[in-house]
């Protein structure tokens, strides 16, 4: 999974632009910004292998991380935007980020409860971005692919 939120992709990116404007380098910093966006597209890529065009994808975890509702840059966010994008139907989840503090989601079908979402026989794949402990013991219809790099 790729990293995100407010601090580090910000002063990462300032760290490199900082070395640049006083005529330096800053070679790691640039690998692992540039090593981020690579990461991130090949997420978007291996999820659209997985679906047929059009199809329906739950995303979990819209936070960057655990115990939070900052979707700032985080990996979940990325994907959800770039699935719509592609005409994919993007059903988001996060037990702490809604579209009241986090204005970014009101874009997707949000859903409240997992409930509706284990029901549903319409999702082809379902990825958890974000480790929240919750989403360990989840189960869906048999036929819902689940892709959870966070070997939950």
């Amino acid at each position: 999974m790729s990293y995100g939120g407010p601090c580090f992709p910000r002063d990462n990116r300032l760290l490199a632009y900082a070395a640049r404007q006083a005529g330096l380098q800053a070679p790691l910093a640039e690998a692992a910004d540039r090593m981020n966006e690579l990461t991130r597209q090949h997420l978007v890529g291996r999820i659209i292998e997985m679906l047929p065009p059009g199809g329906v994808v739950a995303v979990l975890g819209m936070a960057y991380k655990p115990d939070t509702y900052i979707v700032e840059e985080s990996a979940g966010l990325y994907l959800a935007q770039n699935l719509r994008r592609q005409g994919y139907r993007v059903l988001v989840h996060d037990y702490a980020a809604k579209p009241a503090n986090s204005p970014a989601l009101c874009e997707f079908e949000n859903m409240e409860s997992l409930e509706s979402l284990r029901e549903r026989s319409d999702i082809q794949v379902v990825v958890v971005c974000c480790p929240w402990p919750q989403y360990r013991s989840l189960k869906f219809h048999p036929s819902t692919r689940i892709f959870a790099p966070w070997q939950l």
